[in-house]
């Protein structure tokens, strides 16, 4: 059988270290970039802006919240490609910067933004949680639509 060789660019590296602590991301800073965070892929697409390439991603952490993440076409091969939807992973030494645009994906005041320096290894934690939360909203009927107008 063939096994097909994949550059080193494109390897997911086995776990965190021993002596390794992940943070939530409620602890995160703008003020340090060597963070190491356990996250698990809630959704993931690649955006067009101005002919600018970028993948991005919807995370979250072992406590349900959320955040968006942000990878520039130049390591969408080596970072983004790995970060598939449902999956675990540790994702250390990026940069985090206010989230904001007109399209804020989640509450979050920061977003992770992938830099030449990031790292993205395999976790073996298994959790199938969906962490998913629902805005509420009111359902009118037709019938009071038709009373409004």
């Amino acid at each position: 059988m063939a096994t097909k060789k994949i550059s080193p660019s494109m390897q997911i590296q086995a776990s965190k270290g021993p002596n390794e602590k992940s943070v939530l991301f409620g602890d995160l800073k703008p003020w340090k970039n060597t963070w190491l965070v356990h996250v698990k892929v809630l959704h993931a697409w690649k955006q067009y802006i101005q002919s600018v390439e970028t993948m991005e991603f919807v995370l979250t952490d072992e406590t349900g919240q959320k955040i968006h993440a942000t990878c520039k076409q130049t390591y969408i091969e080596s970072k983004g490609r790995i970060l598939t939807v449902g999956a675990w992973r540790y994702i250390r030494n990026f940069q985090i910067t206010p989230a904001g645009g007109a399209y804020r994906t989640t509450d979050h005041t920061w977003k992770i933004v992938f830099n030449q320096n990031t790292a993205v290894t395999r976790s073996n934690h298994v959790n199938d949680e969906l962490y998913l939360n629902l805005s509420t909203f009111k359902l009118f009927c037709l019938e009071h639509l038709m009373r409004i107008f």
